[in-house]
């Protein structure tokens, strides 16, 4: 009997799981761990994403705000590069929500593995590829580093994966722009 009643629970958690958001996939337990010890009244994973997505975008603004940077287009770097996941890891050795490589790291000065510091220093870099390049070229030159587009005098290398990145990350911005994100704020 006890089976025949949790089983439209059961079916429900089966199915919400089912459909849940990619980035909600990829946020790790390690984050939800430290959210849930800094704030316990938050009660559900989805709670503690949304908290960590608000908590997230008050800090990019306070450092865009800090550097002149376009917070549109870090939040959209951070969703192409790590789908909000402060833990990931590619397969090349980056790290973080802005999936710096170490070195990359190292000479923005991100020590640890502390997201905010991790996305101080991808906005940094990321200022530092816009005052050479132009805006698509410095989101290619993020993606596969700014040797690759020196070679190119400047421009956006012409491979396809690299073109597909900076359209997407372009893209994101724009649908983050149109649903004013920032300016609820008080960007």
């Amino acid at each position: 009997m006890k089976w025949i009643s949790l089983f439209p629970i059961l079916i429900l958690c089966l199915s919400y799981s089912a459909f849940a958001d990619i980035s909600r996939e990829h946020f790790e337990q390690a984050a939800v761990q430290e959210i849930l010890e800094r704030f316990p009244y938050l009660s559900t994973r989805t709670d503690l994403y949304n908290h960590f997505i608000g908590e997230l975008r008050i800090f990019i603004l306070q450092e865009c705000e800090r550097t002149g940077m376009c917070p549109y287009l870090v939040e959209s770097l951070i969703q192409v590069e790590s789908k909000y996941n402060p833990k990931a890891r590619s397969k090349g050795g980056a790290l973080g929500l802005m999936q710096l490589m170490p070195k990359t790291a190292q000479k923005m000065g991100v020590k640890g593995n502390d997201w905010r510091d991790n996305v101080r220093g991808g906005i940094c870099y990321m200022a530092q590829l816009l005052d050479q390049y132009s805006m698509n070229a410095a989101i290619a030159a993020y993606k596969v580093g700014p040797g690759r587009v020196r070679r190119y005098g400047g421009k956006m290398p012409p491979h396809r994966s690299t073109r597909n990145y900076v359209s997407r990350v372009l893209s994101i911005s724009e649908k983050l722009k149109a649903q004013s994100i920032y300016e609820e704020r008080g960007s």
